[in-house]
């Protein structure tokens, strides 16, 4: 409660008819914890379309869901002490090839919590490696395509949430996996290889 970040102020200003953001606890004098999961045994289901409903219900529904984004981790140094991860190292000449197939090259830390969510709804098709950013898919629509381009990940992290999140709400949700990474997840991606699977969704 003491680390209220701005994607969090964000979040709840989206919701603010419904919720309250409470920064300091101190303030009650008589307040319960509730954890939702319910213990060891996770069921997301109930809760993550509780929260994907909160958001998408309250929001504008998009007119055309037609978007094709690739997603960028090249900010990602950011969030690791100076050290990129999981990112495509030759993302240019991919973009080069996704380029015609008309989608758009989105930096997310270029946006707001309510212009990610909209994005999101607004996607045909999303292509990404792994990581934070892709938890965004929760807002999909449920036709729309999600490519996770993703072998192992970082070393010494479990790298199956957004797998989970894919499964949990029946989403259209593929990993491609036919990279070679190094401890980090970085990689270099055969992109005449991926042009090749890729077209399968683009028909």
């Amino acid at each position: 409660m003491n680390n209220v970040l701005q994607f969090h102020r964000e979040a709840f200003d989206i919701l603010k008819h419904k919720f309250v953001l409470v920064e300091d606890l101190n303030s009650f004098s008589d307040y319960e914890v509730i954890n939702i999961y319910g213990g060891i045994e996770l069921n997301l289901k109930e809760p993550t379309e509780y929260i994907r409903n909160l958001f998408i219900n309250t929001l504008e529904k998009p007119i055309n869901i037609n978007k094709r984004i690739f997603i960028t981790r090249k900010g990602s140094d950011v969030y690791h002490k100076g050290v990129l991860k999981r990112y495509i190292l030759n993302e240019n000449e991919l973009m080069d090839t996704l380029k015609k197939y008309n989608f758009e090259y989105v930096q997310l830390e270029d946006l707001n919590f309510k212009e990610k969510i909209q994005l999101f709804m607004q996607s045909e098709i999303t292509i990404s490696s792994h990581g934070s950013q892709l938890s965004f898919i929760s807002f999909c629509d449920r036709n729309s395509r999600i490519v996770e381009i993703c072998n192992n990940g970082t070393i010494g992290f479990i790298n199956q949430q957004i797998v989970t999140i894919g499964n949990t709400l029946d989403l259209k949700f593929v990993r491609y996996s036919k990279i070679f990474e190094d401890r980090y997840g970085n990689f270099n991606l055969n992109v005449k290889e991926f042009e090749e699977y890729l077209k399968q969704y683009l028909e």
